[in-house]
Parts: structure tokens; C-alpha cells; sequence
């Protein structure tokens, strides 16, 4: 799971972000299928998350809807707009970004920042692969007992 804890806003639009429990310049990772969660803190100076959109059309960056039938908006959020949640599809493709802009307001009206998320490879191998992998490697552990073993006995 990613978890995105918005610690406080600035003038400037941007956003002090801590991701588990450190300091992120908003760029972060997310494996398939995780849950990427955008929570705004109870002692921050941001009131709430007005929108989260992805960044689309000329001179956005280019751009992967990562998320589960997200269309440009990730997930659901709160009535209060303080946490926002999605799932990162299943599909989507690995080192796919998915840069998109926070709308929030806070103490200097409405802001916006643009972090993005990148999805990375995941080591989860499913069980059969496992079990395939060690049959093979059973069967060439005993045919190799058995080859050394007639060599000592020669």
C-alpha cells in the first residue's frame, strides 16, 4: 500500500508530503495492485482535497491511467475530502507514470501540485510458476545425485 499523508500546503501550491513517514517530493512508486491512499492529516493548514485528476491533453506530460476504471479521477474519497483512496490496476504497465494534479484548498484558497506515480515491478511469483520451478529443480538435484554417485562407485 502507498500511503500518501499531506502534511501541509504553501503559497506556491506545493505540498509537504510524508510517505512512510518520510519526506516525498510527491514522486512515488506503487506496485500492481496496491492501494494508494491520499490522506490530508488532521494538523495540517489544508482543509481538504477538492480533485485529484490526472494531467491530460497538449503540453501535459505524458501520462498511464494506472488506476483500476479510474477514467481520469483515481478512486473515491471521503464526504470530508480529507482521504482519497484507489487501486492501482493489475495490468498496468510496469515504470507506467501516472502524473496528475492535487487540487486543494487550504488557508490561501485553492491550490494545485502536480506529484505523479510510478509503478514498479513486483517480485510476486505466483504459486504455480513456484511449483513448477521446484519440480525442475528436484529433478535435476536427484539426476545429479545419481550421476555423481555412479561416478564414485566406478
Amino acid at each position: 500500500m502507498l500511503n500518501i499523508e499531506i502534511v501541509s500546503g504553501n503559497p506556491d501550491g506545493s505540498l509537504n508530503l510524508n510517505v512512510y513517514g518520510r519526506h516525498s517530493n510527491g514522486n512515488n512508486e506503487a506496485k500492481r495492485n496496491w492501494q494508494v491512499h491520499w490522506r490530508v492529516i488532521s494538523e495540517s493548514n489544508v482543509q481538504y482535497i477538492a480533485d485529484i485528476k490526472m494531467k491530460t491533453g497538449a503540453g501535459a506530460p505524458r501520462s498511464t491511467d494506472i488506476f483500476s476504471g479510474s477514467g481520469d479521477q483515481p478512486g473515491k474519497h471521503d464526504s470530508h475530502g480529507k482521504h482519497w483512496k484507489a487501486k492501482v490496476n493489475g495490468g498496468a504497465p510496469i515504470h507506467a507514470e501516472y502524473n496528475y494534479d492535487i487540487k486543494w484548498v487550504g488557508e490561501w484558497g485553492e491550490k494545485t501540485y502536480d506529484p505523479k506515480i510510478s509503478v514498479k515491478p513486483s517480485l510476486i511469483v505466483n504459486f504455480p510458476t513456484l511449483l513448477i520451478i521446484g519440480i525442475i529443480s528436484s529433478i535435476a538435484t536427484i539426476l545429479a545425485i545419481g550421476l555423481w554417485s555412479k561416478k564414485i562407485k566406478r
